[in-house]
């Protein structure tokens, strides 16, 4: 027997006074939004499905994620043709390629598993109707053979470079270790894991900031570096 509790609306967070029936629609009467109900038998935990969200068409057509995808190929492609032919990559390239390869990883991910349900008849699209992590892998090969290349140039070590692949390093080991993890299915290491992370972040977080706001980010350059990596680290794996 489904019990009355108290309940609110995802569009507005008014309470919800009547009584929900599973599989039936629920219309708010404050924000007018419509949800389709799903109640769990055995918990009796309820969940709300929008209906009223607007579906909008791919930009270009073309599948998911496809435009993010050809940016970040495209920004990527210039910053290793100016290490190969020898030529300095400007700070706001690097940069620019931190924070979209960061976006991609993280919001590619989240594309393919933030969804609650799933319509069995609609077939998966991958961006550029590539398989699943080409886009992924081409990025962290293409990476990897620039810093090779710089190496044997004897320009890794330079101040933009070294501060762009630590960092960018650190955020590929972190989104590896999320392929890994899923293998080990005890809930009691995994969370011992997550703890671990959480309170090594936030103690690198906090270095970071006394040795920025203390003025001593050019003694300590290389500590903060070291820093940045285990931050990137951690948004990786939270990716």
């Amino acid at each position: 027997m489904f019990e009355l509790k108290t309940f609110y609306c995802p569009g507005c967070g008014t309470e919800i006074r009547e009584k929900l029936h599973d599989c039936n629609d629920y219309v708010c009467t404050v924000c007018s939004k419509t949800f389709h109900v799903l109640i769990d038998e055995d918990s009796q935990r309820v969940g709300f499905v929008s209906v009223d969200e607007i579906a909008l068409a791919n930009p270009l057509g073309l599948p998911k994620g496809s435009i993010r995808a050809v940016t970040t190929i495209l920004l990527s492609l210039s910053c290793w043709i100016l290490i190969l032919i020898n030529s300095t990559a400007p700070g706001y390239l690097l940069g620019l390629l931190l924070t979209v390869t960061g976006y991609y990883f993280a919001f590619r991910k989240k594309d393919g598993t933030q969804k609650r349900f799933y319509d069995v008849a609609t077939p998966l699209q991958s961006p550029l109707s590539l398989p699943s992590g080409s886009i992924r892998n081409v990025l962290i090969i293409g990476f990897f053979i620039s810093a090779i290349v710089l190496l044997a140039r004897k320009r890794f070590m330079e101040p933009a470079y070294i501060e762009f692949f630590l960092i960018l390093t650190g955020f590929i080991a972190g989104h590896l270790l999320t392929k890994i993890l899923p293998h080990v299915r005890h809930a009691t290491v995994l969370n011992c894991l997550n703890h671990l992370k959480a309170l090594i972040v936030l103690g690198a977080v906090v270095v970071f900031c006394i040795i920025m706001l203390a003025g001593h980010h050019e003694r300590l350059w290389h500590v903060a570096i070291a820093l940045s990596c285990i931050i990137s680290f951690y948004f990786g794996s939270r990716s």
